[in-house]
């Protein structure tokens, strides 16, 4: 395009230094004698822009075509941040950077010294760790467009999915992340919460028909600009681009692709762009962890696999659906199961290496199957795959807490934490392997630093109860799980702490269960009585897992009770059962011949 073309073409410098100033592009810094100058985004790029082509003519087309690219700005934009940057300089006549070349543009026209070197030596620094650390915060809607929700996030995870499988490289998990979403905190103390080197940031704008992913790779630490990356796509021409960006972020950081790698990065998406927009949708939709979303989220996967039925995430997406509406205890969740069973194992038929589906189906065979030696094999062959997938850690300790392998449990679950230590999950399971470990004092004191990320997090408040009631605290459990279910009620509870009458708006089976079994254990059968009827009443309403029934009558010491509710639990495949043999809630049921063959038949091992 003529008039557009900028005139210098010599390599550009990392660091220029002119009068007192020092302009560092990789930091994307201005100095003054060592203090920082605040510059907003646009006004660093025209300095820069005038820098690098010192003693040029740069024309005022040219500054609008590379400071605006893809977009149509008035002049008057430029004028405004001419007069800022010439603010920041203390432009004058006595000192003159900026020469002004009236109808054509700009001259940059003081003397400036380059420092040629300065991103390599960077560079090499970060090569000195072992491995690397990496976030990739979630990309920015920039036109704030509801339609592109699941395109920003869908690029994110896709990025975050491929990043994940590259050795050497430790990637933080989405649910960790996504907390930033809506953050505007400097990436530099995102990295430091997060104790990463490097972060992956970006944003989208909307350019008529196409979208414009603007990247960034910055060295946490010192902020510096390590890589940049602009790419222009259709909306349905999405489905090369997280390949694309993965393997220039790869090559910056100088790190080495393995075959397997490759070969996983090639296979991570399918065949065409329709089934890669379902899956994204699908994604999307499974990420808001609700009823209505997940039954959309299923749709969309399966319209995904209509797309391409060669496409493993589809499938892998499809079976955590499932698996997540059967957590949400709404229905039986025999009908459940075996949909998720046959969608992973799906998964694995097309790819093998693939760590996500194989926790999946370690979570399946551990959780409802009862399989151990199988769900063993799952989880370590995920560990394998993917040494730096915090959620393979955090479920592979609750596994081995479900055995009672409280020592492997806890090594596992540190691994985890190091991993990834503000994710909501892995902080949970920490405080839970705590629990069934008997140590309350470690788990009141997980659960309150769970609560100080998360305020008003329920089930953190629900596992300081546990730990009362292992204490012996009873008054104390029961006040716990009053403001647990206080929290969990559809109004929040008021100044007064929340009364059995808060029942009536709790729809939560597991919380009333333990408020009364708390009663139970207290001697306060009356407040137990009451608690069990409306746990029965609102089985009416709705579907309740067996064992919340049993864990009432556990309380009140009625084991014959008890134990038919745990007799319909097993046969219902009910998820938490499979703590059992670890569970201080079964203690005084433990030389019951009953208690032993329920263990038979969960294929426990005493």
């Amino acid at each position: 395009m003529p008039g557009t073309t900028l005139p210098n073409t010599r390599t550009p410098a990392v660091i220029y230094t002119f009068g007192q100033f020092r302009l560092d592009l990789g930091r994307r810094r201005l100095s003054l004698n060592g203090k920082l100058i605040s510059l907003p985004s646009r006004t660093f790029d025209i300095l820069k822009i005038l820098v690098q082509n010192r003693g040029e003519l740069v024309t005022k087309e040219q500054l609008l075509e590379q400071v605006w690219p893809d977009r149509f700005v008035e002049e008057n934009n430029l004028s405004v941040r001419m007069s800022e940057l010439r603010k920041v300089l203390q432009d004058s006549a006595e000192s003159r950077f900026i020469e002004t070349v009236s109808g054509y543009g700009y001259r940059f026209v003081a003397k400036v010294n380059e420092i040629v070197d300065a991103k390599a030596e960077a560079k090499a620094e970060l090569q000195e760790d072992a491995f690397k650390s990496m976030a990739v915060l979630p990309l920015v809607n920039e036109n704030n467009q509801q339609q592109l929700e699941y395109v920003c996030d869908g690029i994110t995870e896709s990025l975050i999915t491929s990043l994940s499988h590259i050795s050497n490289l430790r990637v933080m998990s989405r649910s960790t992340v996504f907390r930033y979403k809506t953050s505007d905190l400097d990436p530099r103390t995102v990295g430091e919460e997060l104790r990463v080197a490097v972060l992956l940031v970006g944003k989208v704008n909307q350019a008529n028909n196409h979208l414009v992913f603007d990247l960034e790779m910055i060295d946490a630490k010192s902020g510096w600009h390590l890589w940049g990356g602009k790419y222009r796509r259709g909306v349905s021409d999405l489905v090369t681009l997280p390949d694309e960006i993965v393997r220039q972020v790869v090559a910056n950081l100088q790190l080495a692709l393995t075959a397997k790698t490759q070969k996983q990065l090639s296979g991570a998406y399918p065949a065409n762009s329709k089934a890669y927009e379902l899956y994204m949708k699908g994604r999307y939709s499974l990420n808001k962890r609700a009823l209505w979303w997940t039954r959309r989220a299923i749709s969309f996967f399966t319209r995904a696999i209509e797309q391409d039925p060669l496409y493993a995430l589809a499938f892998c997406g499809l079976a955590d659906s499932y698996l997540l509406i059967a957590g949400f205890e709404l229905r039986p969740v025999r009908d459940l199961i075996p949909k998720a069973k046959t969608a992973v194992l799906q998964a694995l038929e097309i790819d093998s290496n693939l760590a996500d589906a194989h926790l999946t189906h370690a979570k399946i065979m551990s959780t409802y199957e009862f399989n151990w030696d199988g769900a063993e094999r799952e989880f370590r062959l995920a560990i394998q795959l993917n040494p730096f997938h915090g959620e393979v850690r955090q479920q592979y300790a609750n596994f081995l807490t479900k055995l009672g392998h409280f020592d492997e449990a806890v090594n596992e679950i540190n691994k985890a934490y190091r991993l990834d230590p503000l994710s909501i999950p892995i902080n949970l399971t920490m405080a839970k392997v705590y629990y069934f470990a008997r140590k309350p004092a470690m788990v009141i004191k997980k659960a309150r630093e769970l609560l100080e990320i998360e305020p008003g997090y329920g089930p953190a408040m629900g596992f300081i109860g546990f730990a009362y009631l292992e204490m012996g605290r009873f008054a104390e459990a029961i006040e716990q799980y009053k403001m647990m279910i206080g929290r969990m009620s559809s109004e929040a509870p008021d100044k007064q702490t929340p009364g059995i009458k808060t029942l009536d708006k709790c729809s939560d089976p597991e919380a009333i269960s333990f408020l009364g079994y708390s009663y139970g254990v207290a001697g306060e059968r009356n407040n137990a009585l009451e608690t069990l009827d409306k746990l029965m009443e609102l089985r009416k309403a709705r579907y309740i897992q067996p064992q919340n029934v049993a864990v009432v009558y556990m309380g009140l010491g009625e084991d014959d009770a008890a134990f038919e509710w745990l007799d319909k639990a097993v046969i219902e495949q009910c998820g938490p059962i499979t703590y059992m043999k670890v569970w201080p809630f079964f203690d005084r049921l433990r030389s019951d011949p009953r208690y032993k063959e329920l263990m038979q038949r969960l294929r426990l091992p005493e």
